[in-house]
Formats: C-alpha cells, structure tokens, sequence
C-alpha cells in the first residue's frame, strides 16, 4: 500500500490513463466490423500523430503539472530525484532506450537527471516512443500491406473501377489464384 501512495506510481498510474485513452479509441474502432484496413491504417495515424503531438516540453509541463496539482489534493508526497546509482558493467546512457551496449565499447558515465521533472520527462517520452513504435510495427507489417492492397483491389472491382496501384504485387503473389486482365 505505501508504494500505491507513492509519487511515480501516481505518476505511473496518471499516464497510463491518458495514454490509454488516446489509444482506446484506436482499439474500439479496429474492434468493429464495418471498418477497412485503410481506414484503420488511417486512425492508427491520426494516434501516432496525436501521440507525437504529446511529446515536447511544452505538453510534459501541462501534464506535470496536472499531475502534481492533484497528487497534492491527494495528500501524495512530492517526488524526489532517484539516487544516483553505480553503473552497471554491461548499460550505458542508452539504458532509457532498451539498448543494451558492451560496457568496454563505451566509456559515457551514466546520465542523471539533474531534476525531479526531468526524470519524470524521461520516462513520459519514453512511454510515448514505446506505444507509437508499437503501433506503427503493427501496421507496417508486410503482411498487412498485402491485405491492404487486396481489399483496394476487391473494393474498386466492386465499383467497376479500373484498379493499378499495387497490381503487379497482387499479380507476383498470387499469380495461380488471380487473372489480372478481368481487374
């Protein structure tokens, strides 16, 4: 319970629910039936955008601010820089990032933030990099693209369209399945 009235599990807690609520709206739109994969393509990148919208100083000092006025209201103590600690033999500076570095490669000391809000800076933008690298892996995939190319064909086939982008791809992949001259 003490950890629970802690500052960075406030802090935790606090941008999770923001972020959750940006990316819950991505998640019920890809949940219904009637939406294509362009389209849901298109409302992932209105999320990454919104998403790298957040991640500049400016929008940490609201949000920390945010935070600290209603951890106040909440009787949360405030919070205190993290000790420095030694570093270890095997992470470097980039140890934020999830880069692990042969510690004989480089001789950089361990970063430490000289400031509260700092620190919490660090882990606000590195949230943010997480969830818009792992909605963007998500829809990068080339497996994905395919489908996406597919559904253009089908839906412009079902229009009378005459359809090119992507065609010859179609026509590599599935060569046996599809006759290309009726498309």
């Amino acid at each position: 319970q003490k950890q629970m009235c802690s500052f960075s599990f406030y802090f935790e807690l606090y941008l999770g629910k923001k972020l959750f609520m940006i990316t819950d709206n991505l998640s019920k739109k890809l949940q219904s039936t009637q939406i294509s994969a362009v389209d849901s393509k298109k409302c992932a990148e209105l999320v990454i955008k919104t998403l790298q919208d957040m991640r500049n100083q400016e929008q940490f000092d609201k949000f920390y601010r945010e935070l600290c006025e209603t951890a106040k209201k909440l009787s949360i103590k405030e919070p205190q820089l993290s000790r420095k600690r030694k570093k270890p033999d095997y992470i470097t500076l980039q140890h934020y990032f999830d880069i692990v570095i042969d510690s004989q490669q480089s001789t950089a000391e361990p970063y430490h933030p000289t400031d509260v809000s700092e620190e919490y800076r660090i882990l606000f933008y590195h949230a943010l990099d997480n969830i818009i690298s792992a909605i963007r892996e998500r829809f990068t995939q080339p497996s994905f693209e395919t489908y996406g190319k597919l559904e253009e064909l089908l839906l412009h086939g079902a229009r009378g369209d005459v359809y090119s982008p992507g065609i010859q791809e179609i026509k590599k992949l599935y060569a046996d399945e599809i006759d290309v001259t009726y498309v």
